[in-house]
């Protein structure tokens, strides 16, 4: 038995529960707030959207953007002012974040670099591979190596193999070098 003041209204109920898909439609709360019901696939397209964003914004790879988004609890206000400060403990933590991701790293610096965090970066049976010399001697931390059975070697020019893999390469796109041609009564003079 209903009366015009019951509290129960099954009208009400009928609405609330409902197989009915409303998910597009905003929930009026008893606030007056609008909340959206969000499906996993909506959520993972907004994510999608907030990396690419933030890679386009920032000029970066998508890996960087998560790292950043994840850093900094999805907020790509504060990602954004973060990385353009050009904060060094932002780098850092970054690395930190990308702990043991990477199979393999060319490193092409010949400038004097720590070795520690190219190191810290690779997988297990990663490996380390110098296409440079730097001017001093690197520190290398072998325990490093040891613990994650990693593997450093270089080689100057790569072999013959990649050398000439890479010249083919070069003549099939159409990829030539920039030659300037220099008489012999000029060589000798100050070019810069």
């Amino acid at each position: 038995m209903h009366s015009d003041h019951d509290i129960y209204d099954t009208d009400l109920e009928e609405e609330v529960f409902s197989d009915e898909d409303t998910i597009d439609e905003p929930i009026h709360s008893h606030n007056s707030k609008n909340y959206r019901i969000l499906k996993a696939m909506d959520i993972r397209r907004l994510m999608e959207e907030d990396i690419s964003k933030t890679s386009t914004i920032l000029s970066v790879s998508t890996d960087i953007s998560v790292a950043l988004l994840r850093h900094y609890n999805w907020n790509i206000t504060r990602a954004n002012e973060e990385w353009n400060v050009g904060n060094v403990t932002l780098a850092r933590r970054l690395i930190l974040v990308a702990t043991s991701t990477l199979v393999g790293i060319i490193d092409t610096v010949s400038a004097e670099h720590p070795i520690f965090p190219l190191l810290n970066i690779l997988k297990p049976h990663g490996k380390l591979v110098m296409v440079c010399e730097p001017p001093k001697a690197l520190e290398l931390p072998v325990f490093l190596l040891l613990m994650g059975r990693k593997i450093m070697g270089g080689s100057i020019i790569g072999g013959m193999k990649e050398t000439q893999e890479m010249l083919d390469f070069a003549a099939k796109h159409n990829i030539t070098p920039e030659v300037e041609v220099v008489s012999m009564d000029y060589v000798n003079t100050n070019v810069f």
